[in-house]
């Protein structure tokens, strides 16, 4: 075999090996993607569990340090929702500032689904959880949820009024303020909608408690 049939071949070879080298990496990157994946779910449902469990506890503060994420990406975004509340003729708008952590890999494929909470949606009940982690088939996210618990005459409204700084990448932190209640007696009729979405409430009085939260991804 002479130098020039070497050189040829050896040419081949390297444009098989080239043309299949991006198949090899992404079948790489998607067999190990999911071990990614359940890293970020118990990462995102360990910072859910504790923001739920401290509601009330101001003061309370803890730190998450985030696992390096190869095939996927974690943020946050911040959202502002309009909330009304209708008594009678009488109807009082407030903003909710709000968050919502995700993780998003392109190298996922599965289901969408709930894995902490029973239903969707910005409004729950009893039997249910103040904040959602939902998977997406290409990712997780959480969201904190207004949490209605309803009496014969009267409904306490619970809010998280919490945004995401963003200052860097290495860790996940929140520290709980204080708690502020709003009365509103003697209404009849009462309707309390977030985001489009509408709830009865019974008629008396309503507290709306709100849990102020600092939150910083450092």
């Amino acid at each position: 075999m002479t130098s020039l049939e070497v050189l040829i071949l050896t040419a081949f070879a390297l444009i098989i090996i080239f043309a299949a080298l991006p198949y090899v990496i992404n079948t790489l990157y998607a067999s190990l993607a999911p071990l990614e994946y359940k890293s970020a779910v118990g990462y995102v449902l360990a910072f859910a569990d504790a923001l739920e469990g401290d509601f009330g506890m101001s003061g309370a503060r803890k730190y998450f340090k985030l696992p390096k994420f190869i095939y996927g990406s974690f943020g946050a975004v911040n959202r502002t929702y309009t909330v009304s509340l209708t008594c009678g003729g009488d109807v009082y708008s407030f903003r909710w500032y709000s968050f919502t952590l995700w993780y998003n890999s392109t190298y996922l494929v599965g289901s969408p689904g709930i894995i902490k909470g029973v239903r969707g949606g910005l409004i729950t009940v009893p039997g249910d959880t103040i904040l959602a982690v939902n998977a997406t088939g290409m990712g997780v996210f959480a969201y904190p949820r207004v949490f209605v618990v309803s009496g014969s005459n009267e409904a306490y409204v619970y809010f998280i009024n919490a945004t995401v700084r963003a200052r860097g990448g290495g860790y996940l932190t929140y520290e709980i303020g204080g708690v502020e209640t709003r009365q509103y007696p003697n209404c009849i009729g009462a309707t309390l909608t977030v985001a489009g979405r509408s709830v009865s409430l019974p008629s008396g009085t309503v507290y709306v408690v709100t849990q102020y939260a600092n939150i910083t991804l450092r």
